[in-house]
């Protein structure tokens, strides 16, 4: 299920979920309580295109002209190559959603647990104003390895700041305070779609910049691009940030959406 072309824009705060069986334990012991207790679902303006954005942080819920597939995408940690089955409105039809809840999830929990938090918010908002039902399986679908070129990663400062930051907009994505992990997830659902994971042995939170021809993408070494065309997402990471991406197959995680409906305004 992939994105309708078009320029895309996102502003997510995401990590890839890695955590071990006694912090699920937790942040479902915390998240069943969770919940946002005020949203406001609304279908986008048409004249809109296809440029949307997405913000989710300890209290609040912001998308503009988003799809139920990227939200979905967002609230279970998959790109849409994971996604399948629902109505056709789902990849084309666009939603402005406003959520917010009473109280901020506790910023003593580690970020891992409280990312786990604000996606089962965000699942429950979905469940509850999209009567959204799903299932889950096992796929094996082509994904990649984030990893660092032999001479060391390059263009990124070190940003030990608590307030990350993240747009990918067209052709270009910028990022603050960011670690590899949430840098991996961003690939995978604002740019390949397709499951991307951190092998780069990076630790802590990046700056960075990062520029691409988006019709060069389909050219993943590069030798094959038309020479009027830029460099692709796969040559630019390794010339701009001293990163790379290895093709993988993998058994991932996928979700079939089995019945959504349109809401109703509000």
């Amino acid at each position: 299920m992939n994105s309708p072309p078009g320029n895309v824009r996102v502003a997510v705060c995401t990590a890839i979920l890695t955590i071990c069986v006694p912090c699920c334990t937790r942040a479902q012991t915390v998240a069943a309580q969770r919940r946002f207790d005020v949203s406001t679902v609304r279908t986008s303006n048409p004249d809109a295109g296809n440029a949307s954005s997405v913000s989710l942080d300890s209290q609040r819920l912001t998308a503009r002209n988003v799809t139920l597939a990227r939200l979905i995408s967002l609230a279970y940690g998959l790109s849409e190559d994971q996604l399948s089955g629902g109505p056709s409105w789902i990849t084309s039809r666009r939603f402005d959603i406003t959520a917010k809840a009473d109280t901020p999830v506790d910023p003593k929990l580690s970020p891992v647990v409280a990312r786990q938090i604000q996606k089962e918010m965000m699942q429950r908002l979905l469940g509850e104003r999209f009567q959204l039902k799903i299932r889950h399986e096992t796929k094996a679908i082509p994904g990649y390895l984030l990893t660092a070129i032999k001479t060391g990663p390059k263009g990124m400062q070190k940003d030990d700041s608590d307030k990350p930051g993240m747009v990918i907009d067209d052709e270009k994505l910028r990022a603050t305070a960011i670690t590899m992990d949430q840098f991996a997830d961003a690939l995978s659902q604002g740019v390949l779609h397709r499951p991307v994971t951190n092998a780069t042995s990076l630790t802590g939170k990046f700056d960075l910049q990062l520029t691409w021809d988006r019709r060069t993408d389909r050219y993943e070494g590069g030798a094959d691009a038309p020479s009027d065309l830029g460099p692709s997402i796969f040559v630019s990471l390794q010339q701009q940030l001293g990163l790379k991406l290895e093709q993988r197959k993998t058994d991932a995680d996928a979700i079939a959406v089995e019945s959504a409906q349109i809401p109703q305004a509000n």
